[in-house]
């Protein structure tokens, strides 16, 4: 075999190695599935699975708010959801020592908000309603059952849309 055959026999093994490293991590990065309409919240060896109806006995927050988009149609209503604060306190999470927490989509997308930011105001929501009506999930055209919404921010960035996992870190 001559060097320049087993130069590239050598890339190619190393390309198929990357790409299964590549894969192994994306399904370890992976969202737990979860039920439509559910929840999991964790932290610190905790976990506590909510369901849409557990979610609508907490307290809650009404707040008009327009999600500026430049890839979607901008997203205007009154929204209905629990301050993160809340439901991470109901959930038995301690945010005094906490850096961040990490905000899981059923579609794979992953947002941090600082843990920080969530301990100290009401800005941040797990919503569960617009104008009223349900989110609807993505095989609706919805945005939800859940979408965290951080009504400090004007565009979208941070505001996920099919929430099935958040985690304090």
């Amino acid at each position: 075999m001559t060097a320049k055959k087993r130069n590239i026999l050598i890339a190619a093994a190393v390309l198929i190695v990357l790409a299964a490293g590549a894969l192994v991590l994306s399904l370890l990065n992976r969202p737990a599935a979860s039920e439509p309409g559910k929840i999991t919240v964790s932290g610190g060896g905790t976990e506590k699975i909510y369901t849409m109806a557990e979610i609508k006995e907490l307290p809650y927050v009404d707040i008009q708010k327009e999600i500026v988009s430049a890839s979607f149609d901008n997203d205007e209503g009154v929204f209905r959801g629990v301050p993160l604060r809340v439901l991470l306190e109901d959930a038995g999470l301690d945010l005094s020592g906490a850096v961040q927490v990490v905000i899981r989509s059923e579609d794979g997308f992953v947002s941090v908000c600082p843990a920080d930011e969530v301990r100290e105001s009401d800005g941040a929501l797990l919503v569960y309603a617009k104008n009223g009506e349900g989110l609807g999930g993505q095989e609706d055209g919805g945005s939800g059952p859940f979408r965290v919404l951080m009504t400090d921010d004007e565009f979208g960035n941070r505001s996920a849309k099919y929430v099935c996992a958040l985690e304090v870190r």
